[in-house]
């Protein structure tokens, strides 16, 4: 780090470095997964509230999406949940993702649950959000574009 002359190279890392070192989508999914149970129990110094919970799981199920492997099971229960909303209207007329994905926003918004239902809706909140298409869909991939230069 030291020059020919004795002064500290202070150079910006370069656009490859990641900032947090090598943490990867499964560590990643790992570390926030413990903060949700540490702060869900709020016994200690980590503690979540409702809207806390909500954005905690929702950056949660999105880490489990880029993950992959073990990490997709949110994602499964979340196709089901959106199948079974979309087919439980039967005849009754079209009930697209979308809609699902203002129906969760909705109950994020504008409920009180506890802190772990909260972060549990969060969790199956994101992968409907990328199914839903349009603006959810946006918020989305900025949030995975965001969260991979910020674990690489």
């Amino acid at each position: 780090m030291y020059t020919a002359a004795g002064y500290v190279n202070l150079a910006a890392p370069s656009a490859g470095t990641q900032f947090l070192g090598s943490v990867g989508s499964g560590g990643a999914a790992l570390v926030v997964t413990v903060i949700l149970i540490l702060g869900i129990r709020g016994k200690g110094k980590i503690r979540l509230t409702h809207d806390s919970a909500v954005v905690t799981g929702f950056i949660a199920g999105q880490l489990y999406a880029m993950a992959g492997g073990v990490w997709t099971a949110p994602g499964s229960m979340s196709d089901g949940l959106a199948q079974a909303v979309q087919q439980g209207f039967g005849s009754g007329g079209n009930v697209g993702m979308g809609a699902v994905a203002l129906c969760m926003g909705a109950i994020a918004y504008g409920s009180r649950l506890k802190p772990g239902p909260a972060s549990v809706l969060g969790i199956l909140t994101a992968p409907i959000f990328a199914a839903a298409g349009g603006i959810f869909a946006i918020l989305t991939t900025v949030l995975s574009s965001g969260l991979n230069q910020l674990i690489g």
